[in-house]
């Protein structure tokens, strides 16, 4: 029973997602498109660089999304791009990255997994709002229309 339904589940979640490079070349990606409600991980904080200022910010900003009931993971680890495409096929449904513009301006970018749009947002904002995305009835999107199934 709950076996074959997870499988299935699982396989229909499970895409492959086409991206051409600047030099024109193709290659394929995966992508877990779960559903945010069993997504083992709701946002993915990056930061852009292992500068000990969006180290802070970066570390600060996944605690209090812990706090608030998000699962959070933070990651330094390899370009931003292959973090994404982890993220991607771990079925995180947004990831923030954290950059030089975050300290003079306070906005961080907010990307959707399923759209790979990004959104910019306010740092003290981030929080707040996606509390509120993941707990609404999804009736009215604030933050990367479409972002979830």
């Amino acid at each position: 029973g709950l076996d074959r339904a997870m499988l299935a589940y699982l396989c229909d979640a499970f895409q492959f997602r086409t991206v051409v490079s600047d030099d024109g070349s193709e290659s394929r990606r995966a992508v877990m498109k779960l559903d945010y409600r069993i997504a083992p991980y709701k946002v993915a904080v990056l930061p852009i660089v292992k500068k000990t200022e969006l180290v802070e910010i970066g570390k600060k900003l996944a605690s209090e999304l812990r706090a608030a009931g998000l699962r959070t993971m933070y990651m330094t680890s390899g370009s931003v791009g292959k973090r994404y495409s982890v993220n991607d096929e771990m079925g995180t449904p947004f990831c923030i990255s954290i950059d030089d513009r975050t300290l003079t301006t306070g906005i961080v970018s907010l990307r959707s997994r399923n759209t790979c749009t990004k959104e910019l947002i306010m740092l003290n904002e981030v929080c707040a709002s996606l509390t509120s995305y993941f707990s609404s009835t999804h009736d009215e999107k604030p933050v990367c229309d479409d972002a979830l199934m």
